[in-house]
């Protein structure tokens, strides 16, 4: 029977605790604070989660309403990787650990803060305010140098698509990378992009798949996929400025920020990787999230 929850390994993965450290709860995000070590938040559908001993024991942090009256909690979780107690969760931030929450001027689809400069974060936005429902048509990528306190730029090629992930290269700050996917069209949503209810038009091409902005994203280029690009999704950056993408055919990596791409060995994955882990004392020590599969551990050769 499977039990829903948050499992910890201290082992490595080698091995889980046989019951989950957060029993009965289904977790969508789970993000800690490096400035704090045991210091992990949580995100289920019913709010915040926070541990501040590895996981042991748990509080659910109070939230504005708005955040816990979504119609599914897709929003993103981040901490700030300078400052101790600093949480976005959504579009809501706490420079408290949590204990207060003050409301964003905009509610983002994908969050990423930038490692170098953590006043610098980059938003996936929304055209629309949040209700009891999510309105899920992009507003592009926006940027704030402030802490989220103002913000700047948009993206108007991808109004009829989500923006789903993003991500800053650790290595090198001015490199971001943002992933869109379809939205949910609906009698609510106007989605009237030319091709976009034909997945194999242009139309629907060209604003769908992965997108790298060298400039700290005030420009976007689109980068060439090894497949369909509605199959691939984005993955992270490691320490050492290396791309990963995955596939319900597997993982692949890109030595040259997306140019070109290779497949890694995928031997003994049930299923296709939704998320990915770096050891940060080693690049090639990967943890991998699937779909249903459960956690696998994958170490790769320094070549590969």
């Amino acid at each position: 029977v499977d039990v829903a929850g948050l499992y910890r390994s201290t082992d490595g993965a080698v091995s889980w605790s046989a019951t989950p450290i957060l029993p009965g709860v289904t977790v969508f995000a789970l993000a800690n604070d490096p400035q704090e070590p045991g210091t992990v938040y949580a995100q289920a559908p019913n709010g915040l989660y926070k541990s501040i001993d590895g996981g042991a024991s748990w509080v659910q942090l109070p939230v504005a309403p708005a955040f816990t009256d979504l119609a599914a909690p897709i929003f993103p979780l981040a901490v700030d990787t300078r400052h101790p107690g600093t949480v976005y969760a959504g579009g809501f931030k706490s420079t408290d650990g949590g204990a207060s929450w003050a409301k964003l001027a905009l509610s983002p689809t994908a969050l990423a803060i930038d490692p170098q400069d953590s006043g610098t974060l980059y938003a996936g936005t929304i055209a629309g305010e949040l209700a009891t429902s999510v309105l899920s048509i992009s507003g592009g990528v926006r940027k704030s140098v402030d802490g989220g306190r103002s913000w700047s730029g948009v993206n108007t090629a991808w109004q009829s698509y989500g923006v789903s992930s993003l991500t800053v290269d650790p290595t090198n700050s001015s490199v971001v990378y943002a992933q869109t996917t379809w939205v949910d069209c609906s009698e609510s949503y106007d989605c009237d992009a030319p091709g976009y209810w034909d997945p194999n038009s242009d139309g629907a091409k060209k604003g769908l798949g992965l997108f790298r902005s060298a400039d700290g994203g005030a420009t976007w280029a689109k980068l060439d996929l090894p497949g369909d690009p509605f199959q691939f999704q984005l993955l992270g950056v490691d320490p050492q400025g290396r791309l990963y993408a995955g596939a319900t055919a597997g993982l692949v990596r890109s030595m040259d920020g997306g140019a070109t791409w290779n497949a890694l060995p995928t031997a003994g994955l049930s299923s296709g990787v939704s998320v990915l882990a770096f050891d940060p004392q080693n690049p090639n020590h990967l943890f991998a999230g699937t779909g249903g599969g459960g956690v696998f551990e994958i170490t790769l050769e320094q070549d590969e």
